[in-house]
């Protein structure tokens, strides 16, 4: 632990990180790293200095966005489309913390509509989709709502083609669809079929007559579910009853559906509140705010809100999206108990920062670095840096950021969700900061885990694939993706924060990161946790000196397990991917020296070198290899003493210590070296040059050290000058020519042992 705390405002912070980006990189990474900095001083970070008071002017816009009903039948008031290629992985998978009504089906009542087997059916307008459901498959046993192929397939063709048809759609289409998916490629299945609006409740019922008449049973139960997207924006109204009216009837009239539509099945409605400051500040979410805002919008009492915004609430989830954890927004599903008087099934408290990096994927609800990026040719990678730029040109810009409040509520409850809520109130949950610092902050944490990634992609691979510098690289990459996202706690998750951050035994502690089963006194066991003590996420500690960061491992790392789901690989292989040295009898203080990291690029071009030299148009002539030798060409095909496995006749030299390298060097030159155009002529140097052009000089010629350890494994090599790979001459400086009794041209190569040997009798195969 550092000697000295200093606590700081986050301007103060940001004005500190610049001072040392100015200063020193080195010291301006382990600060933004760790918080410590020359002084061997620690600082924390307290946000509530910008905390907004009552008084601060702030302007409330009411929105409605994501519309979702529930009906027996299609009801849009326009034309649809139906897919004529519906896809079995075309599902709605995600939770959209809705369940079945009753109304819907009476054996899938009450489970979540995301767990019910279903598929993208058709859509109509711009964003708007429909889905069939199929609560009959909706067994206990069965958790996955994808369609089987089988399945989709017997409904496509017994049900839904031949409605289709009767109501005129035509033969053409199952025929289009029966012979396009054996045929055609996919991108030209566009045999869709536009359906008038009068036809949807026909076609619905045909569907129910066909599955009946067929014997598919588990179809004959359908219902439909309408989701409609992306409009909270263009219907911003001021909080008024009115205006909340005019704007819902424009709302579902644009969109096609009856003026009726709360009659018709079930339906809910995302009502939205944009918060923005009349000042021109960035504003946030309080974490301390959490329980008075969930109050105030679910309109239950303090108890309940208490318990449905407290640690370890399965309705509540905490988004920490900016390193901050005073600083977050959070998602609430209430439940029947706490869904208050409208009955809310979700509630969210979020800003619009997430928008400059949303891309929901995987577990990111944003654009997500991963390992293999981290650790790619290119760094640091184009994602990063793209991410910076857009931070400070916000800062430059003066670019405002708004808090927001969402609530989905049944439809009969959309006038008057949000339309109560003191403006006073929500001033004193928010905290306020400057354009330049808000998202300077966030530029600065991004520079300096960039120059973390920089700093060990120009170490040595020795250095690179150390325990310390393993977990310094994906903690980077945890710290990237948490910057903009909530940061990922799943399992392997976990196991990297504990091995990365500060720990602390107390469970009670408000930064944990983790949250303990305690027994029934309250105690965990004499566990450790990983927690943020000083107001923001650091790291606890990079090793010294300073020209290759690595974390103080201590006594934690990762499981094979959680290495595995973090890297996508096991650590063996990362410790020698491609080298094939072995490592078993090295013990953990040796494989750090060992081991190497070859990129799948890297592989890549180096593969195509062992078949480029061999298959050269020079050589080919003198080749003893059958057109299935040529194919199975790999490194062992250069390991070989016995040269007439390869060749009818070549020319060979022993090549000392500095003909060897100097052959090797003219192989894989460094960027800036001139190279006659006869290489060009290469694949595996094209990639080459594209490869080591594309990362700094130190990382190329780190590069150029594994490749050319990979050559000196070899037992001949071409004799490569700078003119060119291959030269046939005749007996030109000492070269002796094999067979012993031939005379004539053949390609010239480098020996490394005494003498080569040479059969007439063998082939390679």
């Amino acid at each position: 632990m550092s000697e000295s705390l200093e606590w700081l405002s986050l301007p103060k912070y940001v004005d500190m990180a610049e001072m040392f980006a100015e200063l020193d990189q080195k010291l301006f990474m382990r600060f933004i790293l760790t918080g410590q900095h020359l002084l061997n001083s620690q600082v924390a970070v307290d946000p509530s200095h910008n905390l907004v008071n009552e008084q601060h002017p702030i302007s409330l816009l009411r929105d409605y966005n994501t519309v979702i009903g529930f009906t027996k039948d299609i009801i849009v008031q326009g034309p649809f489309t139906i897919l004529s290629t519906p896809q079995t992985h075309n599902f709605l998978s995600t939770n959209i913390h809705l369940v079945c009504p009753l109304s819907m089906s009476t054996t899938a009542a009450g489970r979540p509509v995301n767990q019910i087997p279903n598929f993208m059916l058709g859509s109509w307008g711009q964003l708007h989709q429909i889905f069939i459901f199929f609560p009959s498959l909706a067994t206990e046993d069965r958790q996955d709502p994808q369609l089987a192929a089988e399945e989709m397939a017997i409904f496509r063709l017994c049900c839904l083609y031949s409605a289709i048809n009767k109501l005129g759609g035509g033969p053409n289409f199952q025929l289009t669809e029966m012979l396009g998916t054996v045929s055609r490629p996919e991108h030209e299945l566009r045999g869709n079929k536009v359906m008038p609006a009068r036809s949807a409740m026909h076609l619905c019922h045909q569907i129910r007559q066909n599955a009946m008449v067929a014997g598919v049973t588990w179809a004959s139960d359908i219902f439909f579910a309408h989701i409609i997207h992306g409009a909270k924006r263009a219907i911003h109204h001021m909080k008024d009853p009115h205006l909340a009216k005019e704007a819902l009837a424009a709302h579902l009239s644009d969109v096609g559906l009856p003026k009726n539509v709360a009659e018709i099945g079930e339906w809910w409605i995302d009502v939205g509140l944009e918060i923005a400051s009349a000042e021109g500040m960035c504003l946030q979410w309080s974490t301390s705010s959490h329980s008075y805002m969930a109050q105030a919008v679910l309109q239950v009492n303090e108890r309940d809100a208490n318990h449905i915004t407290s640690i370890g609430s399965p309705e509540y989830t905490r988004d920490l999206a900016s390193h901050l954890p005073s600083v977050s927004g959070c998602r609430i599903e209430p439940g029947p108990r706490y869904g208050g008087c409208y009955e809310a099934k979700y509630f969210q408290m979020c800003t619009t920062d997430g928008t400059l990096a949303y891309a929901p994927k995987g577990k990111c609800y944003g654009a997500a670095l991963t390992i293999a990026d981290a650790m790619g040719l290119t760094q640091p990678p184009e994602f990063i840096s793209g991410l910076c730029d857009v931070y400070k040109l916000n800062a430059s810009n003066g670019d405002t950021s708004n808090a927001r409040v969402e609530v989905r509520v049944p439809l009969e409850h959309a006038l008057g969700a949000l339309q109560t809520l003191d403006p006073a109130m929500v001033s004193a949950c928010l905290m306020g900061f400057t354009p330049r610092d808000w998202w300077m902050f966030k530029a600065y944490r991004v520079m300096g885990i960039k120059k973390a990634l920089q700093a060990l992609a120009e170490s040595s691979p020795r250095i690179r694939v150390t325990p310390g510098a393993l977990l310094l690289t994906a903690a980077c990459v945890w710290l990237i993706n948490s910057i903009h996202s909530q940061p990922d706690d799943g399992p392997a998750s976990k196991e990297l924060m504990q091995a990365v951050l500060p720990l602390t035994s107390a469970t009670h502690n408000r930064g944990l990161f983790m949250y303990p089963y305690l027994d029934t006194e309250g105690h965990n066991g004499g566990e450790v946790f990983p927690y943020t003590p000083f107001g923001v996420i650091f790291l606890r500690g990079i090793q010294h000196p300073l020209e290759v960061p690595r974390i103080q491992c201590g006594d934690y790392f990762l499981s094979t397990q959680a290495f595995r789901s973090l890297f996508g690989r096991s650590l063996e292989d990362v410790r020698h991917s491609y080298t094939g040295d072995p490592l078993s009898n090295m013990d953990e203080d040796e494989w750090g020296e060992a081991g190497e990291f070859f990129d799948s690029e890297l592989t890549q071009m180096w593969n195509q070198f062992l078949v480029d030299v061999v298959l050269d148009i020079k050589c080919v002539p003198y080749l003893r290899t059958s057109m299935e030798g040529r194919v199975a060409i790999s490194e062992d095909t250069f390991r070989g003493a016995n040269l007439s496995k390869i060749w009818v006749a070549c020319q060979y030299r022993i090549g000392g210590p500095i003909e060897w390298r100097t052959s090797s060097n003219n192989l894989f030159p460094m960027p800036e070296s001139k190279t006659n155009r006869e290489y060009m002529r290469y694949p595996y140097f094209q990639e080459w040059r594209r490869i080591s052009a594309a990362v700094s000089p130190m990382a190329a010629r780190n590069l150029q050290e594994q490749l050319l350890r990979r050559v000196s494994a070899f037992s001949w090599i071409p004799q490569a000058g700078q003119d060119g790979m291959w030269s046939t001459m005749v007996d030109v400086g000492g070269f002796t020519r094999l067979p012993l009794d031939s005379a004539g041209p053949a390609p010239r190569i480098l020996f490394k042992w005494s003498e080569p040997c040479w059969d007439d009798e063998t082939t390679f195969e």
